[in-house]
């Protein structure tokens, strides 16, 4: 609980370095700070597959790969832990779709 990581100090610092890292919206939107961009809106964990889903999807799209997958979440303003990792799974698992846009967008 938050008054056991109190207790312990350091622990209570490492808590307050990461929470200044992160914003909540009037609204109740999660947001991270980082400084090389505005801030990022955080997906919940529920979400990551759908919005993978629709960062990648497209008929003979970018299809793009584990680590150009999250960048472009992150260019699109998102964020969640773990983004490059679970980005990296996901095109694994769907790696025959893959291949067959890229085929296609060569055709073209």
């Amino acid at each position: 609980s938050r008054s056991q990581i109190l207790e312990d100090k350091k622990e209570a610092h490492k808590f307050r370095l990461k929470s200044s890292r992160f914003r909540l919206s009037a609204e109740g939107h999660l947001y991270r700070r980082v400084l090389t961009r505005p801030l990022l809106r955080c997906v919940h964990p529920s979400q990551v597959k759908d919005f993978l889903y629709k960062v990648h999807k497209g008929v003979c799209g970018s299809h793009a790969w584990g680590r150009s997958l999250a960048h472009k979440a992150t260019s699109q303003g998102f964020f969640w832990p773990h983004m490059q990792k679970e980005a990296e799974a996901y095109v694994k698992k769907h790696e025959n779709v893959v291949k067959i846009h890229l085929q296609c967008a060569r055709e073209q």
